[in-house]
Order: structure tokens, then C-alpha cells, then sequence
């Protein structure tokens, strides 16, 4: 056997080995987790940096082990040591705000690094005008007073250290609990030795005030406010964690066949004016090939919780289902193609957003086939349309006609967006070899599973074909699409010729490319496809970046969620950003 031919079955086992752990695990570690860093080398020598993922590979593989702890904690390392000291009105809420500041720091009660006194009733806080950090401040008559500004708001809150003092508190239990939520978005300077004076104030216009207060007061909760008992103890837990969503399935029909479509509404328990406020459009998710409502979940959970920056960016948050659903696959479901999913499907799922939620446009991440149909459909219905897209239920419970309107996405997400296959993966070179052979041995089904397929090809495939056997190993989903739809994509495959869309009028584009697979490559896009894909479109602003993982499980990647977040909310990616995930700019 040559050199070479060593080196592929190699690369393939290891891929293997790598894609069957990646399929089983999560994207953030929490306090029950392992992490495992897998370095991998490739054979052939290269001088292109190591943030090029050309000679290293660096991989990180979250075994979870609870998934009942899904909070993202920012633990300080190493550990601050601190004696806490918690006086409020409700002792019901102790234990809560103990568990909350455990997350962070070492609860002992001697030996302490800081003291921790929370609450504006607790003895150890001043009682008269303090200096701290250059800035005045006192709590006076149940009143905090700020570099002299007295706002008189219950969320007004006050995080002040002092030496080896910490005191957090508010005018009342809203400001108490916002000022905890400051000490930790805060703590690497409240828990560091080599800050001495620092103090955050919760103003009137501080939207995390704004969060909490309206959290407590929507119309569920504010018959459970300040009671000391354990519905009030549930909703501080809630807020502290940034655990306020609520969940909705709405269903629009298309307009071409009246076929039932799924959309599932992560929103967040808050009033609609905080969410005008802090929330200006939608996040509508799509799913890949063999995906339905509940594929991207995990992802759009931490989008509308905000957990990569501690609740500042709350967002609405809606799943759509082209394919997988249970009046797509069936029976007698139609035996829909691409073309179908991007003239009707697509656009009656953004149109029923878009009704449903009361707004002119929407922000879309699509993955795989939903970042491909959102390549494809939107070009055709950027201008808007007269036409009737769908129809929606009204207030009154009436199916109503709904079109839609001109530059209805403003920032949109690509991951590894499905284009024209106009490169070799390992996916593309088994459909390459293999495809029409499977063609008439699936023409028996209307709608087809994954493993359907994969049966398919092992049947046709020699034993010596390494892929194809690993292939059939790692795909046994029962995921179902129509044959229609799957002949289109093999087609695609096959046909070389055709070019990658154009994507127009979008006002800002994140493109998210993931190498591993090949490994210039995810496994199934072609590097080439987002090469293309990127440098087509036309954007105000766009931005491309790299993630190192699997096509099937990128959208869990640590990582993935992180440059999402940032991108829809307009944070600034940092200079440790631009490298670690080898952004580009333009």
C-alpha cells in the first residue's frame, strides 16, 4: 500500500473516531462536564499558521453529564474565597442567591479572600457618604443616591467594592437582584486582588435593570412579587439565570398546496415594550437536510436567553419546519423538490414569522439546507411580492392571506450553507461514484430517511471503499425527506456546471465555514461553494469565519453560538476573535 493510501485510511478512521463522539456531544461545559482536547496533525508538512487549522487541528469535546444545569457560568480562575452575607425581606430567597454566587466563587466562612454583603437592609453597609472608585454614593431614606443623581426606581441597584468589602444592593428587591446580575457580568474585577475600588450603578436607562424589573412585573408574575414563598423564589431563580422563555408552535399554510408548516416561538416572558426596546427583530433559525423544529433547539435557547452576554441581548426567537414535519412526511404528504421548499415553503415559514410577531423584517440563521434555500428564496423575494405567500391564523382564529414585504431579513447567518457542490468532500465523492446507482433502489419511497439512503449506498459500494462503510456506520438517522428533494441534492453533486447564488440585499452577512471533515473541509460543503458564496454576495458588511468541527454537529460547536450572538447583536468581534476564528472582514 503507498504512502498515500496509508494516510487516507488514516485520516478516515480518525474521522470516524472523531465524528462518533461529536455527534453524541454538547456545546458549553458547566460544572458536570469534562472537557477533552484532541490535537491532530495532519501528515503534510506546511508553514501556514496554526490559526489556519491547516497543520493543527485543536477540537474540544464537551461530555455532559446533567443536562439540567445548562447555565453558562464565567468562573473566575482561580476561585476567589468569599464570606457572604445575605439580608432581605424574603429568606426564602437565600438559598437562591447562595446557589447563584456558588457558581462563581468560594463560599467559606473563614479565611475569605472578600467579604459579600447583599442586601440594602444588611448592617454592614455604610451608613453615610462614601467615596468609591472617584465616585460619591450612599443609601439614604430607602434611596440610593449616585455621583448626586437619586432615580428613586425599585431596579435601581449598587455594586461597590471596597477593599476586601463587596456590597451589593438596590432601592428595593429588583435593584438587589440586577446588582448581583452586575457583580458577575463584573466579577473579573470584583473578584480580582489587584482591584482595590470599583462601583457599577443601575441607572434608569440600564437595560439589565429594565430586564429584571419587567421580568417581575409581567402579568404571570406580579401577583408572585415579594411573596416570601417558593412561586416568588422560582421567578428570582429564573431571572438570576436568565431562564425566561416560553414556548409557542404556530402553523402557516403555503400557497401553493395549503400544506401545513410548523413554527415554534422561544420568546421571552418579558413585557412587549422591553422587547421593542432591546429586541428589534425576530431570529428566525432553519434547519438542515434531515432536520425538523427541534434540530436547532439547543442554539436557539442560548439566542434567546442571551447566555453569551448575561441577558443583555434577550432575542424572540422562532424554529421554522420545511421538511421532518408531520404534513411534509407522510404518506400522503407531497412528494415535494428544492424548488417547491424555496418558491412556497421558505417564504410562507418568514412571512408567518413576520405576521405573527408584528415586524418588518426579521435577522435568519440557516444551516446547511436552510442557509441554502435562504441563499436561493430570498434573492427572489427581496423586492417583496404582491402575491399571496401564505396564510396565517388572525386573532379571530381565521386562516388569513399574508404577502410579503421588500428587504424582509436584515442580518443573516450562514453555517456551511448548502450551494452548488462544486468541490470534493468525502460526502460528494461517495454520491459522485454512487448516486445514480441508489436512484431507482429509493424510487420506491415518496419520503426517504437517512438510513434509507445509507442502506442504499452500502449495498452498491466494494468493501474496500472505506467511506461508503464508515458512511452507512455514523448515518442511521431516521430523519425524512422527500425523494424529490433528495434527487435534487444528488443532482446538484453530480452536475458540476451549475454556479452558487448571489446573495442580494442583505444588509449585513456572517458566513460560517467548518473544516475537519476532509480537512479543508466540513465533510460535505465544498470550501470552494463558501469561497464563492461569500465573495458574491452583496452586503453593507460581511464577514466570513472559520470553526474547526463536522458538518453534523457545527451548530452545537463551542464556539458556533458565540459568533452568532455577537454578529446579531452588532458586539464588535475582538482582536482575539478575528484570530481564534480566522475572521474576515469586508
Amino acid at each position: 500500500m503507498t504512502k498515500q493510501k496509508i494516510i487516507k485510511v488514516l485520516e478516515l478512521i480518525l474521522l470516524f473516531s472523531i465524528t462518533l463522539i461529536t455527534l453524541s456531544s454538547t456545546s458549553y461545559a458547566n460544572e458536570n462536564n469534562s472537557i477533552i482536547i484532541l490535537l491532530i496533525y495532519s501528515f503534510e508538512y506546511t508553514t501556514k499558521p496554526i490559526f489556519e487549522y491547516n497543520t493543527t487541528y485543536i477540537f474540544f469535546i464537551i461530555a455532559e453529564t446533567d443536562e439540567k444545569n445548562n447555565y453558562i457560568k464565567k468562573a473566575a480562575r482561580p476561585a476567589t474565597k468569599a464570606y457572604i452575607d445575605i439580608v432581605t425581606d424574603y429568606p426564602v430567597l437565600t438559598s437562591v442567591i447562595n446557589n447563584y454566587l456558588d457558581d462563581y466563587i468560594d463560599i467559606v466562612s473563614s479565611g475569605q479572600d472578600v467579604n459579600i454583603y447583599v442586601g440594602r437592609k444588611n448592617s454592614n453597609l455604610p451608613k453615610d457618604l462614601q467615596k468609591t472608585d472617584n465616585k460619591n454614593w450612599k443609601y439614604e431614606n430607602n434611596i440610593i443616591t449616585y455621583t448626586s443623581k437619586s432615580e428613586g426606581l425599585p431596579y435601581n441597584g449598587l455594586v461597590v467594592k471596597d477593599g476586601t468589602n463587596i456590597y451589593v444592593f438596590g432601592n428595593e428587591i429588583d435593584g438587589d437582584i440586577a446588582a448581583l446580575r452586575k457583580l458577575v457580568d463584573n466579577q473579573e474585577f470584583y473578584f480580582s486582588k489587584s482591584v482595590s475600588s470599583r462601583a457599577d450603578y443601575i441607572s434608569e436607562e440600564d437595560l439589565d435593570g429594565l430586564f429584571v424589573f419587567d421580568y417581575l412585573h409581567t402579568d404571570e408574575n406580579q401577583a408572585k412579587y415579594r411573596k416570601n414563598n417558593e412561586n416568588f423564589r422560582k421567578v428570582v431563580e429564573n431571572v438570576l439565570n436568565s431562564d425566561v422563555t416560553s414556548l409557542s408552535i404556530k402553523r402557516v399554510l403555503t400557497a401553493n398546496d395549503n400544506t401545513s408548516l410548523r413554527l415554534k416561538n422561544i420568546n421571552a416572558e418579558l413585557s412587549v415594550k422591553y422587547k421593542n426596546f432591546s429586541n428589534p427583530r425576530p431570529v428566525v433559525l432553519g434547519h438542515g437536510v434531515f432536520g425538523d423544529l427541534f434540530s436547532l433547539e439547543k442554539l436557539a435557547n442560548k439566542i434567546a436567553k442571551d447566555n453569551a452576554f448575561n441577558g443583555k441581548y434577550v432575542r424572540d426567537v422562532w424554529l421554522i419546519e420545511y421538511t421532518g414535519g408531520p404534513n411534509t412526511e407522510c404518506s400522503t404528504c407531497p412528494n415535494y423538490d428544492y424548488n417547491t421548499l424555496k418558491t412556497y415553503y421558505w417564504p410562507a415559514l418568514l412571512g408567518g414569522v413576520l405576521k405573527y410577531s408584528n415586524k418588518n423584517s426579521v435577522d435568519y440563521v440557516g444551516y446547511s439546507l436552510g442557509g441554502g434555500l435562504a441563499l436561493d428564496s430570498y434573492t427572489q423575494y427581496y423586492q417583496g411580492t404582491s402575491n399571496t405567500i401564505g396564510y396565517y391564523l388572525n386573532d379571530s382564529g381565521n386562516w388569513t392571506t399574508f404577502n410579503l414585504s421588500a428587504n424582509f431579513v436584515d442580518h443573516m447567518v450562514l453555517l456551511a450553507p448548502m450551494g452548488t457542490f462544486n468541490g470534493t468532500t468525502r460526502f460528494t465523492a461517495i454520491i459522485d461514484r454512487h448516486g445514480n446507482q441508489t436512484k431507482s433502489a429509493l424510487s420506491q419511497y415518496n419520503h426517504i430517511s437517512q438510513k434509507n439512503i445509507s442502506d442504499s449506498i452500502n449495498k452498491v459500494c466494494k468493501w474496500y471503499e472505506i467511506d461508503c462503510k464508515l458512511l452507512h456506520l455514523v448515518t442511521q438517522s431516521d430523519g425524512v425527506v422527500s425523494y424529490n428533494l433528495w434527487i435534487d441534492i444528488q443532482n446538484r453533486v453530480i452536475n458540476k456546471s451549475d454556479s452558487n447564488p448571489s446573495l442580494t440585499s442583505i444588509n449585513k452577512l456572517l458566513l460560517v465555514r467548518s473544516r475537519l471533515g476532509g480537512f479543508s473541509d466540513d465533510g460535505v460543503i465544498p470550501d470552494t461553494d463558501i469561497q464563492s458564496i461569500y465573495q458574491n454576495s452583496n452586503s453593507t458588511k460581511k464577514y466570513k469565519a472559520a470553526i474547526v468541527d463536522i458538518h453534523a454537529s457545527m451548530a452545537d460547536f463551542p464556539g458556533t453560538y458565540y459568533l452568532i450572538s455577537a454578529f446579531l447583536n452588532d458586539v464588535t468581534y475582538s482582536r482575539f476573535d478575528k484570530i481564534v476564528w480566522s475572521i474576515e472582514e469586508d
